[in-house]
Protein backbone atom coordinates (compact mmCIF):
# COMPACT_ATOMS: atom_id res chain seq x y z
CA UNK A 1 0.00 0.00 0.00
CA UNK A 2 2.94 2.62 0.85
CA UNK A 3 4.41 1.45 -2.26
CA UNK A 4 1.52 2.25 -4.39
CA UNK A 5 1.00 5.42 -2.63
CA UNK A 6 4.99 6.53 -3.14
CA UNK A 7 3.92 6.01 -6.91
CA UNK A 8 1.44 8.05 -7.14
CA UNK A 9 3.26 10.92 -5.21
CA UNK A 10 6.21 10.19 -8.04
CA UNK A 11 3.71 10.46 -10.83
CA UNK A 12 2.24 13.91 -9.87
CA UNK A 13 4.96 15.50 -8.79
CA UNK A 14 6.46 14.65 -12.38
CA UNK A 15 2.96 15.67 -13.64
CA UNK A 16 3.45 18.74 -11.98
CA UNK A 17 6.66 18.94 -13.46
CA UNK A 18 5.77 18.50 -17.14
CA UNK A 19 3.00 21.08 -16.91
CA UNK A 20 5.68 23.80 -15.41
CA UNK A 21 7.96 23.39 -17.99
CA UNK A 22 5.09 22.74 -20.88
CA UNK A 23 3.51 26.87 -19.24
CA UNK A 24 7.39 27.81 -19.24
CA UNK A 25 7.73 26.63 -23.04
CA UNK A 26 4.43 28.92 -24.11
CA UNK A 27 5.67 31.53 -21.90
CA UNK A 28 8.83 32.04 -23.85
CA UNK A 29 7.42 31.02 -26.79
CA UNK A 30 4.48 34.15 -26.09
CA UNK A 31 7.28 36.58 -25.47
CA UNK A 32 9.46 35.97 -28.25
CA UNK A 33 6.31 36.92 -30.21
CA UNK A 34 6.24 40.70 -29.26
CA UNK A 35 7.55 43.44 -31.24
CA UNK A 36 10.51 45.73 -30.34
CA UNK A 37 10.83 49.06 -32.83
CA UNK A 38 14.25 51.37 -31.94
CA UNK A 39 14.70 54.51 -33.92
CA UNK A 40 17.12 57.47 -33.73
CA UNK A 41 15.66 60.35 -34.88
CA UNK A 42 18.21 63.29 -35.42
CA UNK A 43 16.43 66.71 -33.78
CA UNK A 44 14.15 65.19 -32.04
CA UNK A 45 13.78 64.80 -28.05
CA UNK A 46 12.23 64.57 -24.88
CA UNK A 47 9.21 64.08 -26.07
CA UNK A 48 6.60 61.91 -26.47
CA UNK A 49 5.57 60.24 -29.70
CA UNK A 50 3.41 57.45 -31.15
CA UNK A 51 3.40 54.61 -33.90
CA UNK A 52 0.49 53.27 -35.62
CA UNK A 53 -1.04 51.22 -37.95
CA UNK A 54 -3.38 51.69 -41.15
CA UNK A 55 -6.64 49.81 -42.00
CA UNK A 56 -7.51 50.91 -45.41
CA UNK A 57 -7.10 54.38 -45.39
CA UNK A 58 -7.51 54.97 -41.57
CA UNK A 59 -4.28 55.33 -39.12
CA UNK A 60 -4.53 53.72 -35.52
CA UNK A 61 -2.62 54.19 -32.35
CA UNK A 62 -0.68 50.77 -31.62
CA UNK A 63 1.83 52.38 -28.78
CA UNK A 64 3.29 55.23 -27.56
CA UNK A 65 7.35 55.85 -25.70
CA UNK A 66 9.27 59.14 -25.07
CA UNK A 67 12.13 59.97 -27.25
CA UNK A 68 15.04 60.42 -25.09
CA UNK A 69 17.79 63.26 -25.24
CA UNK A 70 19.95 61.70 -27.62
CA UNK A 71 16.73 61.27 -30.19
CA UNK A 72 16.36 57.64 -29.18
CA UNK A 73 12.95 55.84 -28.88
CA UNK A 74 11.97 51.71 -28.22
CA UNK A 75 8.58 50.81 -28.52
CA UNK A 76 7.74 47.42 -27.03
CA UNK A 77 5.22 45.20 -26.15
CA UNK A 78 3.27 41.54 -26.91
CA UNK A 79 1.90 40.29 -29.88
CA UNK A 80 2.93 40.21 -33.29
CA UNK A 81 2.73 42.70 -35.34
CA UNK A 82 1.41 42.07 -39.17
CA UNK A 83 3.18 43.04 -41.47
CA UNK A 84 2.78 46.58 -43.57
CA UNK A 85 3.34 50.64 -43.27
CA UNK A 86 3.35 51.71 -40.15
CA UNK A 87 3.77 55.54 -39.02
CA UNK A 88 5.63 57.29 -36.58
CA UNK A 89 4.11 60.86 -34.90
CA UNK A 90 5.05 63.50 -32.82
CA UNK A 91 2.89 66.55 -31.37
CA UNK A 92 6.28 68.08 -31.73
CA UNK A 93 5.66 70.50 -35.05
CA UNK A 94 3.46 67.87 -36.18
CA UNK A 95 6.36 65.65 -36.56
CA UNK A 96 5.50 62.53 -38.73
CA UNK A 97 6.33 59.83 -41.41
CA UNK A 98 5.52 56.41 -42.45
CA UNK A 99 7.86 52.97 -42.48
CA UNK A 100 7.24 49.33 -43.19
CA UNK A 101 7.55 46.65 -40.74
CA UNK A 102 8.15 43.05 -42.15
CA UNK A 103 9.03 41.37 -38.76
CA UNK A 104 8.89 41.37 -35.09
CA UNK A 105 12.23 43.62 -34.60
CA UNK A 106 13.08 46.89 -36.50
CA UNK A 107 15.64 49.13 -36.10
CA UNK A 108 15.30 52.42 -38.09
CA UNK A 109 16.91 56.13 -37.89
CA UNK A 110 16.38 59.07 -39.45
CA UNK A 111 16.12 63.50 -39.17
CA UNK A 112 13.71 65.90 -38.03
CA UNK A 113 14.51 67.76 -40.89
CA UNK A 114 14.39 65.28 -43.78
CA UNK A 115 12.47 61.82 -42.35
CA UNK A 116 12.32 60.45 -46.09
CA UNK A 117 15.61 60.85 -47.47
CA UNK A 118 17.29 60.51 -44.12
CA UNK A 119 15.35 57.09 -43.36
CA UNK A 120 17.88 54.16 -43.10
CA UNK A 121 16.88 50.76 -42.32
CA UNK A 122 19.54 49.21 -39.59
CA UNK A 123 18.10 45.84 -39.67
CA UNK A 124 17.14 44.80 -43.15
CA UNK A 125 16.90 46.51 -46.73
CA UNK A 126 13.09 46.45 -46.70
CA UNK A 127 12.48 50.63 -45.27
CA UNK A 128 15.74 51.52 -47.61
CA UNK A 129 13.50 49.94 -50.51
CA UNK A 130 10.62 51.70 -49.23
CA UNK A 131 12.27 54.95 -48.86
CA UNK A 132 13.92 54.50 -52.60
CA UNK A 133 10.25 54.00 -54.22
CA UNK A 134 9.31 57.40 -52.13
CA UNK A 135 11.53 59.49 -53.34
CA UNK A 136 10.72 57.91 -57.13
CA UNK A 137 7.65 59.31 -56.49
CA UNK A 138 8.50 62.60 -55.23
CA UNK A 139 10.74 63.25 -58.21
CA UNK A 140 7.97 62.00 -60.47
CA UNK A 141 5.45 64.55 -58.82
CA UNK A 142 8.06 67.31 -58.66
CA UNK A 143 8.66 67.04 -62.31
CA UNK A 144 4.87 66.65 -63.41
CA UNK A 145 4.37 70.19 -61.74
CA UNK A 146 6.88 71.53 -63.76
CA UNK A 147 5.39 70.20 -66.88
CA UNK A 148 2.00 70.90 -65.82
CA UNK A 149 2.63 74.37 -65.24
CA UNK A 150 4.75 74.62 -69.18
CA UNK A 151 1.59 73.05 -70.43
CA UNK A 152 -0.71 75.93 -68.55
CA UNK A 153 1.26 78.19 -70.22
CA UNK A 154 1.86 76.95 -73.76
CA UNK A 155 1.02 79.17 -76.58
CA UNK A 156 0.25 76.67 -78.92
CA UNK A 157 -1.89 73.65 -79.65
CA UNK A 158 1.82 71.98 -80.90
CA UNK A 159 3.67 73.39 -77.84
CA UNK A 160 0.47 71.59 -76.11
CA UNK A 161 0.70 68.47 -77.65
CA UNK A 162 4.66 68.28 -76.93
CA UNK A 163 4.25 69.13 -73.25
CA UNK A 164 1.39 66.51 -72.74
CA UNK A 165 3.45 63.56 -74.54
CA UNK A 166 6.06 64.59 -72.07
CA UNK A 167 3.89 63.91 -69.77
CA UNK A 168 3.09 60.77 -70.32
CA UNK A 169 6.72 59.75 -71.20
CA UNK A 170 7.26 60.69 -67.81
CA UNK A 171 4.53 58.54 -66.26
CA UNK A 172 5.42 55.60 -68.26
CA UNK A 173 9.44 55.89 -67.08
CA UNK A 174 8.13 56.12 -63.67
CA UNK A 175 6.16 52.75 -64.05
CA UNK A 176 9.42 51.17 -65.08
CA UNK A 177 11.18 52.18 -62.30
CA UNK A 178 8.47 50.93 -59.93
CA UNK A 179 8.06 47.31 -61.75
CA UNK A 180 11.80 47.20 -62.46
CA UNK A 181 12.33 47.58 -58.59
CA UNK A 182 9.50 45.19 -57.49
CA UNK A 183 10.55 42.29 -59.78
CA UNK A 184 13.99 42.18 -57.96
CA UNK A 185 12.15 42.04 -54.57
CA UNK A 186 9.25 39.54 -55.91
CA UNK A 187 7.25 37.35 -53.42
CA UNK A 188 8.64 38.74 -50.28
CA UNK A 189 6.36 41.44 -48.23
CA UNK A 190 8.50 44.52 -49.29
CA UNK A 191 7.83 43.66 -52.79
CA UNK A 192 3.85 42.86 -52.49
CA UNK A 193 3.62 46.63 -50.59
CA UNK A 194 5.56 48.26 -53.16
CA UNK A 195 3.48 46.53 -55.60
CA UNK A 196 0.31 47.79 -54.49
CA UNK A 197 1.43 51.21 -54.42
CA UNK A 198 2.64 51.37 -58.04
CA UNK A 199 0.79 53.13 -60.45
CA UNK A 200 -1.32 50.80 -62.58
CA UNK A 201 -0.75 49.50 -66.34
CA UNK A 202 -0.10 52.47 -69.15
CA UNK A 203 -0.95 51.58 -72.75
CA UNK A 204 2.32 52.45 -75.24
CA UNK A 205 2.94 55.32 -75.89
CA UNK A 206 3.02 56.71 -79.95
CA UNK A 207 3.36 60.43 -80.39
CA UNK A 208 3.00 60.31 -84.15
CA UNK A 209 -0.78 58.30 -83.16
CA UNK A 210 -0.93 60.79 -80.18
CA UNK A 211 -4.05 63.01 -82.50
CA UNK A 212 -5.95 60.19 -83.34
CA UNK A 213 -9.33 59.83 -81.77
CA UNK A 214 -9.26 55.81 -82.04
CA UNK A 215 -5.68 55.68 -80.26
CA UNK A 216 -6.75 57.72 -77.72
CA UNK A 217 -9.78 56.05 -77.30
CA UNK A 218 -7.33 52.56 -77.04
CA UNK A 219 -5.29 54.15 -74.25
CA UNK A 220 -8.20 54.81 -72.32
CA UNK A 221 -9.67 51.31 -72.43
CA UNK A 222 -6.38 49.64 -72.02
CA UNK A 223 -5.95 51.86 -68.70
CA UNK A 224 -9.70 51.33 -67.24
CA UNK A 225 -9.19 47.27 -68.16
CA UNK A 226 -5.51 47.27 -66.49
CA UNK A 227 -6.35 49.60 -63.80
CA UNK A 228 -6.61 46.74 -61.08
CA UNK A 229 -4.15 44.47 -62.50
CA UNK A 230 -1.51 45.01 -60.09
CA UNK A 231 -3.85 44.86 -56.91
CA UNK A 232 -4.52 41.28 -54.88
CA UNK A 233 -7.58 41.68 -53.41
CA UNK A 234 -7.49 38.01 -51.60
CA UNK A 235 -4.43 39.35 -49.48
CA UNK A 236 -5.26 41.17 -46.28
CA UNK A 237 -1.94 42.95 -46.60
CA UNK A 238 -3.50 45.10 -49.06
CA UNK A 239 -5.56 46.92 -45.66
CA UNK A 240 -2.07 47.73 -44.41
CA UNK A 241 -0.98 49.61 -47.22
CA UNK A 242 -2.63 53.16 -47.21
CA UNK A 243 -3.52 52.86 -50.53
CA UNK A 244 -6.77 51.38 -51.34
CA UNK A 245 -9.27 54.38 -50.54
CA UNK A 246 -7.07 56.64 -52.93
CA UNK A 247 -7.31 53.28 -56.28
CA UNK A 248 -11.14 53.56 -55.15
CA UNK A 249 -11.31 57.23 -55.77
CA UNK A 250 -9.17 57.81 -59.06
CA UNK A 251 -10.59 54.88 -60.38
CA UNK A 252 -14.37 56.24 -60.33
CA UNK A 253 -13.65 59.99 -60.61
CA UNK A 254 -10.88 60.10 -63.42
CA UNK A 255 -11.21 56.58 -65.01
CA UNK A 256 -14.73 55.43 -65.35
CA UNK A 257 -17.65 57.79 -67.47
CA UNK A 258 -19.61 60.04 -64.97
CA UNK A 259 -23.07 58.42 -65.44
CA UNK A 260 -24.69 56.11 -63.12
CA UNK A 261 -24.91 52.85 -65.57
CA UNK A 262 -21.35 52.79 -66.06
CA UNK A 263 -20.39 53.35 -62.39
CA UNK A 264 -22.71 50.87 -61.24
CA UNK A 265 -20.92 48.52 -63.67
CA UNK A 266 -17.90 49.35 -62.86
CA UNK A 267 -18.49 48.55 -58.58
CA UNK A 268 -19.92 45.60 -59.24
CA UNK A 269 -16.56 44.05 -61.09
CA UNK A 270 -14.76 46.25 -58.19
CA UNK A 271 -16.81 44.95 -55.02
CA UNK A 272 -16.77 41.26 -57.22
CA UNK A 273 -13.10 40.85 -56.92
CA UNK A 274 -13.38 42.19 -53.60
CA UNK A 275 -15.07 39.37 -52.33
CA UNK A 276 -12.30 37.05 -52.58
CA UNK A 277 -11.39 38.34 -49.62
CA UNK A 278 -14.22 39.05 -46.78
CA UNK A 279 -11.81 41.89 -44.17
CA UNK A 280 -11.11 43.10 -48.63
CA UNK A 281 -14.93 43.50 -49.54
CA UNK A 282 -16.23 45.38 -45.88
CA UNK A 283 -13.43 47.54 -46.19
CA UNK A 284 -14.31 48.38 -50.40
CA UNK A 285 -18.43 48.70 -49.80
CA UNK A 286 -17.30 50.78 -46.58
CA UNK A 287 -15.42 53.42 -48.67
CA UNK A 288 -17.61 53.42 -51.67
CA UNK A 289 -20.50 53.67 -49.07
CA UNK A 290 -18.87 56.79 -47.71
CA UNK A 291 -17.97 58.51 -51.59
CA UNK A 292 -21.99 57.67 -52.81
CA UNK A 293 -24.33 57.82 -49.79
CA UNK A 294 -23.68 62.35 -50.26
CA UNK A 295 -22.28 62.29 -53.82
CA UNK A 296 -21.23 65.13 -54.95
CA UNK A 297 -23.44 64.99 -58.24
CA UNK A 298 -26.79 63.95 -57.54
CA UNK A 299 -28.02 61.96 -60.07
CA UNK A 300 -25.41 59.59 -58.82
CA UNK A 301 -27.86 58.71 -56.41
CA UNK A 302 -28.53 55.87 -58.10
CA UNK A 303 -25.46 54.28 -57.59
CA UNK A 304 -25.79 54.27 -54.01
CA UNK A 305 -29.90 52.80 -54.24
CA UNK A 306 -27.74 49.98 -55.89
CA UNK A 307 -24.77 49.41 -53.28
CA UNK A 308 -27.52 49.65 -50.75
CA UNK A 309 -29.66 46.99 -52.21
CA UNK A 310 -27.52 44.71 -53.78
CA UNK A 311 -24.83 44.67 -51.24
CA UNK A 312 -25.37 46.94 -47.89
CA UNK A 313 -28.48 45.81 -46.55
CA UNK A 314 -28.39 41.91 -47.75
CA UNK A 315 -27.68 39.21 -45.80
CA UNK A 316 -24.11 38.68 -46.56
CA UNK A 317 -23.57 41.96 -44.21
CA UNK A 318 -25.41 41.09 -41.24
CA UNK A 319 -22.35 40.24 -39.28
CA UNK A 320 -21.13 43.46 -39.25
CA UNK A 321 -23.26 46.03 -40.25
CA UNK A 322 -25.45 46.81 -36.92
CA UNK A 323 -29.49 46.77 -36.77
CA UNK A 324 -28.81 51.11 -36.13
CA UNK A 325 -26.72 51.31 -39.26
CA UNK A 326 -28.47 49.26 -41.13
CA UNK A 327 -31.87 50.85 -40.70
CA UNK A 328 -30.02 54.37 -41.46
CA UNK A 329 -28.83 52.95 -44.72
CA UNK A 330 -32.41 51.69 -45.61
CA UNK A 331 -34.11 55.56 -44.81
CA UNK A 332 -31.43 57.02 -46.57
CA UNK A 333 -31.87 54.72 -49.85
CA UNK A 334 -35.53 55.45 -49.47
CA UNK A 335 -35.22 58.91 -49.55
CA UNK A 336 -33.18 58.79 -52.58
CA UNK A 337 -35.16 56.24 -54.49
CA UNK A 338 -38.26 58.56 -54.24
CA UNK A 339 -37.01 60.79 -56.96
CA UNK A 340 -34.15 59.77 -58.92
CA UNK A 341 -33.93 60.34 -62.24
CA UNK A 342 -36.43 58.57 -64.83
CA UNK A 343 -39.00 58.04 -62.07
CA UNK A 344 -42.32 60.27 -62.11
CA UNK A 345 -41.64 63.20 -59.33
CA UNK A 346 -43.32 63.20 -55.93
CA UNK A 347 -46.96 65.06 -56.00
CA UNK A 348 -46.38 68.18 -54.24
CA UNK A 349 -49.79 69.98 -52.69
CA UNK A 350 -48.64 73.01 -51.02
CA UNK A 351 -49.85 76.64 -50.66
CA UNK A 352 -48.55 79.62 -52.31
CA UNK A 353 -46.97 82.68 -50.49
CA UNK A 354 -50.52 84.15 -51.10
CA UNK A 355 -52.37 81.42 -49.56
CA UNK A 356 -54.10 79.59 -52.85
CA UNK A 357 -53.60 75.95 -53.13
CA UNK A 358 -50.86 74.73 -55.80
CA UNK A 359 -50.23 71.25 -57.26
CA UNK A 360 -47.49 70.21 -58.97
CA UNK A 361 -48.70 68.29 -61.44
CA UNK A 362 -51.19 70.81 -62.55
CA UNK A 363 -48.41 72.70 -64.23
CA UNK A 364 -48.93 72.50 -67.94
CA UNK A 365 -45.83 73.57 -69.75
CA UNK A 366 -43.35 71.08 -71.55
CA UNK A 367 -41.15 71.38 -68.56
CA UNK A 368 -40.97 72.43 -64.99
CA UNK A 369 -38.46 73.81 -62.86
CA UNK A 370 -38.49 72.49 -59.26
CA UNK A 371 -36.20 74.87 -57.17
CA UNK A 372 -36.12 74.78 -53.65
CA UNK A 373 -33.97 77.25 -51.71
CA UNK A 374 -33.68 78.61 -48.19
CA UNK A 375 -33.89 82.42 -47.79
CA UNK A 376 -31.08 82.82 -45.38
CA UNK A 377 -28.61 80.70 -47.50
CA UNK A 378 -26.01 82.83 -49.99
CA UNK A 379 -26.07 79.75 -52.81
CA UNK A 380 -29.82 80.08 -52.84
CA UNK A 381 -29.41 83.66 -53.35
CA UNK A 382 -27.24 83.72 -56.18
CA UNK A 383 -29.19 80.58 -58.07
CA UNK A 384 -32.30 82.72 -57.41
CA UNK A 385 -30.64 85.39 -59.47
CA UNK A 386 -29.70 83.53 -62.05
CA UNK A 387 -33.14 81.92 -62.50
CA UNK A 388 -34.34 85.64 -62.94
CA UNK A 389 -32.16 86.16 -65.26
CA UNK A 390 -32.90 83.45 -67.24
CA UNK A 391 -36.65 83.25 -66.69
CA UNK A 392 -38.25 85.45 -69.90
CA UNK A 393 -36.10 83.03 -71.96
CA UNK A 394 -36.90 79.59 -70.11
CA UNK A 395 -40.78 80.81 -70.35
CA UNK A 396 -40.08 81.28 -74.51
CA UNK A 397 -39.01 77.46 -74.64
CA UNK A 398 -42.00 76.28 -72.10
CA UNK A 399 -40.58 76.33 -68.92
CA UNK A 400 -42.32 77.02 -65.60
CA UNK A 401 -40.54 77.56 -62.59
CA UNK A 402 -41.75 76.33 -58.82
CA UNK A 403 -40.29 77.43 -56.62
CA UNK A 404 -40.48 75.88 -52.90
CA UNK A 405 -38.91 77.57 -49.55
CA UNK A 406 -37.80 75.29 -47.42
CA UNK A 407 -37.40 77.89 -43.94
CA UNK A 408 -39.67 77.02 -41.09
CA UNK A 409 -40.41 81.09 -40.89
CA UNK A 410 -43.01 81.45 -43.88
CA UNK A 411 -42.48 85.44 -43.23
CA UNK A 412 -38.99 85.18 -44.84
CA UNK A 413 -40.21 83.57 -47.52
CA UNK A 414 -42.71 86.35 -48.11
CA UNK A 415 -40.09 88.60 -47.86
CA UNK A 416 -37.67 86.54 -49.90
CA UNK A 417 -39.91 86.92 -52.72
CA UNK A 418 -40.86 90.39 -52.47
CA UNK A 419 -36.86 91.75 -52.08
CA UNK A 420 -36.15 89.82 -55.62
CA UNK A 421 -39.10 90.20 -57.08
CA UNK A 422 -39.71 86.84 -58.00
CA UNK A 423 -42.91 86.12 -59.89
CA UNK A 424 -42.78 82.44 -60.59
CA UNK A 425 -44.66 80.20 -58.64
CA UNK A 426 -44.02 80.02 -54.94
CA UNK A 427 -45.23 77.92 -52.46
CA UNK A 428 -43.93 77.17 -49.24
CA UNK A 429 -44.81 74.14 -46.52
CA UNK A 430 -43.17 75.68 -42.96
CA UNK A 431 -44.45 72.54 -41.22
CA UNK A 432 -43.61 70.27 -43.96
CA UNK A 433 -46.72 68.40 -43.30
CA UNK A 434 -46.50 67.28 -46.94
CA UNK A 435 -43.71 65.82 -46.31
CA UNK A 436 -41.66 67.04 -49.36
CA UNK A 437 -38.37 66.85 -47.13
CA UNK A 438 -38.39 63.05 -47.61
CA UNK A 439 -39.75 62.73 -50.87
CA UNK A 440 -37.37 64.98 -52.48
CA UNK A 441 -34.78 63.96 -49.76
CA UNK A 442 -33.89 67.71 -49.29
CA UNK A 443 -31.09 67.71 -46.94
CA UNK A 444 -29.64 71.25 -48.49
CA UNK A 445 -30.19 73.68 -50.28
CA UNK A 446 -29.95 74.62 -53.58
CA UNK A 447 -31.33 71.74 -55.02
CA UNK A 448 -32.93 71.82 -59.08
CA UNK A 449 -35.17 69.44 -60.64
CA UNK A 450 -36.11 69.45 -64.40
CA UNK A 451 -39.15 68.17 -64.84
CA UNK A 452 -41.14 67.07 -68.57
CA UNK A 453 -44.20 67.23 -69.42
CA UNK A 454 -44.64 64.05 -67.77
CA UNK A 455 -43.35 65.02 -64.32
CA UNK A 456 -41.09 62.45 -64.88
CA UNK A 457 -37.72 63.71 -63.38
CA UNK A 458 -34.96 64.24 -66.14
CA UNK A 459 -31.96 66.14 -64.62
CA UNK A 460 -31.38 67.09 -60.78
CA UNK A 461 -28.55 69.45 -59.49
CA UNK A 462 -27.48 71.99 -57.08
CA UNK A 463 -27.43 74.45 -59.77
CA UNK A 464 -29.41 75.37 -63.06
CA UNK A 465 -26.71 75.92 -64.90
CA UNK A 466 -25.32 71.88 -64.67
CA UNK A 467 -28.61 70.72 -66.12
CA UNK A 468 -29.43 73.45 -68.30
CA UNK A 469 -28.14 71.47 -71.55
CA UNK A 470 -31.74 69.19 -70.92
CA UNK A 471 -33.19 71.70 -72.20
CA UNK A 472 -33.59 72.06 -76.06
Amino acid sequence: MRKIIQSRIQQTILFRLQFTLLILFFGITYANEGYQIKIRINGLKNSKAYFGYYQGANPYVKDSALVDSKGDICFKGRGKLLEGVYFFYSKVENFSFDFVITGSETSLKTSKVDPLEELVDLGSEDNNLFRQFRIQINAYQKDMGSLGQLLASAKSKKDSLTYTIQMKKRESKLLQLQKTLIKAHENTTIGCILQYMRMPEQAPIYPEKWKNMTYQRERKQFYRNHYWDHINFSDSLLLRVPILKYRINEFFDDVIAQEPDSIIKAMNAVVAKASENPAVFKETLRELTFKYIAPAVLDQDRVFVHLADTYLLTQETMDWININMRQHISNITEKMRSNIIGKEAPSLHMNTLDGEEMRLHTIGTEYTLLFFYDPDCDHCIDESLILKSEYEQLKKDNVEIMAVCISRDSEKCKQYATDYKIDWVNVMDPENSTGYREKYNIFAAPIVFLLDDEKKIIGKATSFEHIRHLIP
